[in-house]
């Protein structure tokens, strides 16, 4: 049995985590038909990396998602094992794209942009106690915001962020081009990156304008959701009934 420690779920959505590698993980898990046991934390200090999601294999720690499928691989559980060499090489890369680059637009967007940080922030941090949230809340938006400074994308403009953005979703979209999943009809680790990532875009709580920016290509909406519906059907939340809808009508209406 795994043990996959990860940022705790928002029950209000029907998207796995706001954390784009804890939801990678854990779709390529459930792809892959492994059983695992889902453990929920805020701290990522307590993983080997310091970072979340990490596992407990035989008692063993292993962090980062990209090891943690290494490891996988070495068991015999290797969601990339119909792909041929090429296919594997551009894998790698597009992978690469989404979570050294791209991922660094999201965050931008949701860390940095006062309007979204607004909405993002006080979202994750509700499961830290009243006394010291604002604090931490507070500490953990300062490093995100140098951390983003160091690696080159938080010294551009919003405009300028909001356009390499773009070209990696062209990008994306071209690759994945009138198939179901990025290489023809068998879900891949491209597949749950591109799902860890894009769906922290259609799901962000703060709305950001990267929500628009996806929008504009339907292919890659559709893989968002065609992976989400098939292996978190659990989530979904249950629909609003119609009286409650007519209730909150006649509310609105009276002014309550």
């Amino acid at each position: 049995m795994i043990h996959l420690y990860q940022f705790p779920r928002d029950k209000t959505s029907p998207f796995p985590s706001y954390s784009p590698f804890c939801a990678k993980m854990e779709v390529y898990l459930r792809a892959a038909k492994v059983p695992y046991e889902n453990h929920f934390a805020m701290n990522p200090a307590v993983g080997p990396k310091g970072k979340m999601p990490f596992v407990v294999v035989n008692g063993k720690k292993i962090g980062d998602s990209n090891f943690i499928i290494d490891h996988l691989r070495t068991e015999g559980v290797d969601l990339d094992q119909h792909l041929s060499p090429d296919q594997r090489a551009v894998s790698r890369a597009f992978v690469a794209m989404l979570e050294e680059h791209l991922v660094c637009g999201m965050l931008y967007h949701r860390w940095v942009v006062p309007e979204s940080w607004a909405k993002f922030g006080p979202k994750i941090f509700a499961p830290v106690p009243a006394l010291v949230r604002g604090l931490v809340q507070r500490m953990a938006q300062k490093k995100m915001k140098s951390r983003l400074h160091m690696q080159g994308m938080g010294r551009h403009s919003p405009s300028e962020i909001l356009a390499q953005v773009n070209k990696d979703l062209a990008a994306l979209d071209q690759l994945l081009s009138g198939k179901k999943f990025f290489f023809n009809q068998t879900i891949s680790t491209l597949d749950c990156a591109a799902f860890g990532l894009l769906g922290n875009f259609l799901y962000d709580p703060a709305d950001t304008p990267l929500k628009a920016a996806l929008q504009k290509y339907p292919a890659l909406v559709n893989l968002v959701e065609n992976v989400r519906k098939t292996y978190f059907a659990d989530l979904e939340l249950p629909p609003r009934s119609t009286k409650t809808q007519d209730q909150s009508a006649k509310n609105f209406s009276s002014g309550k």
